[in-house]
């Protein structure tokens, strides 16, 4: 398992390296992201979605899904509070407070996360990298989001933003999906067959997106200071750790516990970057923290694939 390990975090370096290549030679400019992250995020994970719930999602596990979301929540609402604590005892001023909070509980589970679950685990890991998405955008703008909107943004237009935000595509996609997989409704081969080409861009294309993400803010830029550490430790540490007692607890299959575990310890959301724009004495911060954390991730990765059976164990 540590050699694939290794030969996968290898093949996402190189997939990022080509990302971060064509942004060096001015191929893929600061405004191309934009597309491409609609691109992934509204087409080619929908697109997943559905050939997952329709083709991959084991009806059995789709019926056992809610404590499984259940135990992500948890587990990222326990990081959020010690993140909190960390924060006080660093003596961080409020706005850097929601960031490195924020930094420390999301975790990229679709950019990094769905491409690293696949190349370990397989096609049978989506589902539990979707649940753990789920969980975390629910997260992001149901509760994060808000905190970096400007204060003027009186309640009703800053609950309306939060809704808006939360009536994302993909978001949709499940809530659709899963009643009609549940239903027994049968998706047209045709359609599985367009929805599969399109899913199978989902996992090149946002590893070139973080290529893009990492040379905009700069190599040169990412440098390690102590809130990074703490983050370092909580996002790649503890959360892992927080997931395995969760899902034993309820007695979740073991690749659904290797899935979930690897997920928690992801880099932070690349959408935090959009979501701090708001708070313009943040962006930078953010931006660099999440190029920073991603390009450590790729040594934790393997890391923690193979201590994670050694937990599962204990």
């Amino acid at each position: 398992m540590i050699i694939l390990s290794f030969k996968t975090v290898f093949t996402l370096v190189l997939l990022i390296g080509v990302g971060y290549s064509i942004s060096h030679l001015g191929w893929y400019k600061k405004e191309d992201k934009a597309f491409l992250s609609h691109l992934i995020i509204n087409v080619s994970i929908p697109a997943l979605l559905i050939k997952t719930f329709f083709h991959t999602f084991p009806k059995k596990l789709l019926l056992e899904s809610l404590p499984i979301l259940l135990i992500c929540f948890i587990s990222m609402i326990i990081t959020y509070t010690v993140a909190c604590l960390c924060g006080k005892f660093l003596k961080l001023e409020a706005s850097r407070k929601i960031s490195f909070s924020s930094l420390s509980t999301l975790s990229n589970a679709i950019f990094v996360g769905l491409p690293a679950a696949i190349s370990i685990y397989g096609e049978e890991s989506i589902p539990y990298v979707m649940i753990y998405y789920v969980a975390g955008t629910i997260l992001l703008w149901g509760f994060f989001a808000p905190k970096f909107t400007d204060e003027k943004i009186d309640g009703e237009n800053r609950a309306k933003s939060v809704l808006k935000s939360l009536m994302s595509i993909p978001l949709i996609t499940i809530v659709i999906s899963i009643p009609l997989s549940l239903s027994g409704f049968k998706m047209p081969n045709m359609i599985l067959e367009v929805v599969g080409y399109l899913s199978g861009l989902s996992t090149p294309l946002s590893l070139i997106y973080i290529g893009g993400v990492i040379y905009e803010v700069g190599l040169k830029n990412m440098k390690m200071d102590i809130s990074t550490l703490f983050s370092i430790l909580i996002k790649f540490a503890l959360a892992p750790i927080m997931v395995i007692i969760l899902a034993k607890f309820i007695k979740l299959e073991e690749l659904g516990i290797k899935t979930l575990a690897i997920v928690a310890g992801m880099p932070p959301m690349t959408q935090l970057g959009v979501v701090a724009s708001r708070m313009k004495s943040e962006e930078e911060y953010v931006m660099t923290t999440i190029g920073f954390l991603t390009i450590i991730s790729l040594i934790f990765i393997p890391i923690n694939t193979s201590l994670v059976g050694y937990f599962i164990r204990l």
